[in-house]
């Protein structure tokens, strides 16, 4: 049997506070989206804070590499990679 783990660290903690407070349905209700967009602007804006509260001090061209090593399913939902 292969198991392999991933660490969370306080990005759990952030993404429960962010679905807690309800702050995705007052985006996505204040911020509807107008073209064809795969992701809710929520999630985008949720994967922003996360990757500002990650304490990582990376430059922004360095945003996709920031996501590479996080199980983002359980952070940014099912179905995000």
């Amino acid at each position: 049997m292969n198991i392999t783990t991933i660490s969370l660290s306080h990005l759990g903690l952030v993404r429960g506070t962010f679905d807690e407070l309800g702050i995705a349905d007052l985006i996505d209700a204040n911020m509807p989206k107008n073209q064809k967009h795969n992701l809710p602007h929520s999630t985008v804006i949720k994967a922003m804070c996360l990757n500002g509260l990650g304490f990582n001090e990376s430059r922004l061209y360095l945003y996709s590499d920031y996501f590479e090593n996080l199980p983002t399913e359980r952070l940014l939902g099912e179905g995000i990679l």
